[in-house]
């Protein structure tokens, strides 16, 4: 698996994993971040700033389980165009 972008956010690592089909994209999630949603296990990944690869505990999460989340709705409330 390759990841798309890494985007560091207050310590905390958002690592997008593209899918074909798009909606089964994943995200790793690491630290407290959304605490709660994903399954834990590791990854290796290259920590910005720099080029060795790392084992990092993550957790992974389906585009779906996270998007609710992040647009502050229940799952039970999704528009339909956040249907996954």
């Amino acid at each position: 698996m390759s990841a798309s972008r890494t985007k560091a956010c207050d310590g905390e690592l958002v690592v997008f994993l593209p899918a074909d089909p798009p909606r089964a994209g994943r995200l790793m999630l690491t630290g407290d971040l959304l605490s709660g949603l994903g399954s834990p296990g590791t990854a290796g990944l290259v920590l910005p700033p720099g080029d060795a690869v790392v084992a990092v505990p993550v957790r992974d999460a389906p585009v779906a389980e996270v998007l609710p989340v992040l647009v502050g709705t229940p799952a039970a409330a999704h528009a339909p165009a956040l249907a996954f």
